[in-house]
């Protein structure tokens, strides 16, 4: 195997992948997208108070269900969710929204811990409570 050219990689500017997120005990799915580099950087970035750098508590508590209203999409990659519907999907069964964050955490390549080390390594600080996605 040949190493590749900084191109290469570059040639992957504003590629998309797209994969199925399922819910089959209520037989519905949903198309997820992928995130790119920035797009993530800016989720995590909204958890964290920019002086302090200590986690926003309220942020912290719409983390799951605003992955959700940010990657979940139809079929022309349009985003289903509305930001205003956010607080409305924490009203959804738990084990509903955490299955469907579990999937979506994959397909974007969170790791388990990746909020984890955000919390671990900040403070938390009540900050607002303004929609993450």
């Amino acid at each position: 195997m040949t190493a590749s050219s900084a191109d290469d990689l570059l040639a992957l500017k504003g590629k998309r992948r797209f994969g199925v997120a399922a819910v089959p005990e209520h037989q519905i799915s949903y198309r997820i997208k992928s995130l790119s580099e920035r797009e993530r950087n800016e989720y995590e970035a909204r958890l964290i108070n920019p002086k302090t750098g200590a986690v926003k508590v309220d942020r912290l508590k719409l983390a799951k269900v605003s992955l959700i209203v940010l990657c979940v999409v139809d079929s022309d990659g349009n985003r289903v969710f509305t930001d205003s519907q956010t607080r409305d999907l924490l009203e959804i069964d738990s084990a509903i929204t955490n299955s469907l964050h579990e999937q979506i955490n994959d397909h974007v390549g969170f790791s388990d811990g990746d909020v984890d080390k955000l919390v671990k390594n900040s403070e938390a600080t009540a900050g607002d409570d303004s929609v993450i996605g």
